[in-house]
């Protein structure tokens, strides 16, 4: 191993990391800079911020998400990514992202750079900062990386440099056949539809993120735009947008209590329905009732 390259093996109850390298002189083709697992912690939280560090600047962030949800917070947007999500944080990006206090994700990662990723992004026109993908195979992939890079990484991981090029291709040219199957896929399903099958399946069913793209056969990225471009929400804040909307139908046409409606609209607690209420509407349900003279 070059005497320029320093690697460490960090182990905690967040994360395992079993690479990282952030040192100059290394390959300029690809530069695997970081990989690692990331355990169900409800505290786990990570704030990329600019740096003079030219490495980390130009650090792509591959991420798959195992178990569990969390979210992504850019530019005045927030994403949602479950189990089952691949996502790819583009160069120059300097998110917030962070798991659900309630459902901590698990997930396995690989931070890299170089000219090679570079020209992948490029090749698949990965222009956007955040791309998000539902895509089980994914992990096949990020596990055949840690597996090159733990085997490589006692003796230097320049020997290991065309396998992981080979993956990576790999995990790009899959990627970019659901991207396409997408396109053809978005055309089918408009916001409508998405809407009556909600509303349709408040009361009764679990609707969230996985059954509608099971219901209408399209990823959860598909899914993820189609709801931001029509309301600007993700289907998760869509779902409970309608829920409440719903909610506030009953309380005005049927005498039921809020354990009731909150049982009914399937929230884990009454006091978690009374939280969406007031981050929906704006006013507290007592505040609500009361102007409606309930």
């Amino acid at each position: 191993m070059p005497k320029n390259r320093k690697t460490s093996t960090v182990n905690s109850l967040k994360e395992e990391i079993f690479l990282y390298d952030i040192s100059y002189g290394s390959n300029m083709v690809l530069h695997p800079i970081m990989a690692g697992i990331t355990h169900a912690d409800p505290q786990y939280f990570v704030h990329r911020t600019p740096s003079e560090d030219f490495i980390l600047e130009h650090m792509f962030v591959l991420e798959y998400v195992v178990s569990g949800k969390g979210y992504i917070e850019l530019n005045n947007q927030k994403y949602t990514v479950e189990a089952g999500d691949f996502y790819l944080l583009n160069r120059n990006t300097f998110p917030y992202y962070y798991a659900d206090p309630h459902e901590p994700y698990e997930k396995i990662w690989v931070n890299v750079s170089g000219l090679f990723m570079n020209a992948l992004t490029y090749t698949y026109r990965i222009n956007d900062p955040i791309l998000i993908v539902h895509c089980e195979e994914a992990e096949l992939y990020l596990r055949r990386l840690h597996d090159t890079i733990r085997r490589h990484l006692p003796d230097g991981l320049e020997d290991g440099y065309e396998e992981m090029m080979h993956i990576l291709l790999d995990l790009f040219q899959h990627i970019d056949r659901l991207r396409k199957s997408e396109t053809i896929i978005r055309n089918t399903v408009n916001f409508n539809q998405l809407t009556d099958c909600i509303n349709n399946r408040l009361v009764g069913v679990h609707v969230d993120p996985k059954y509608l793209c099971d219901y209408f056969y399209i990823s959860y990225s598909t899914l993820f735009r189609l709801c931001m471009k029509n309301v600007g929400l993700s289907p998760n804040q869509y779902i409970l947008k309608l829920k409440i909307d719903y909610a506030q139908s009953v309380f005005l046409s049927r005498k039921m209590s809020v354990s009731q409606v909150a049982e009914m609209l399937q929230f884990s607690s009454p006091g978690y329905f009374c939280k969406v209420f007031k981050k929906y509407t704006g006013k507290s349900l007592t505040e609500w009732k009361q102007e409606k003279n309930l």
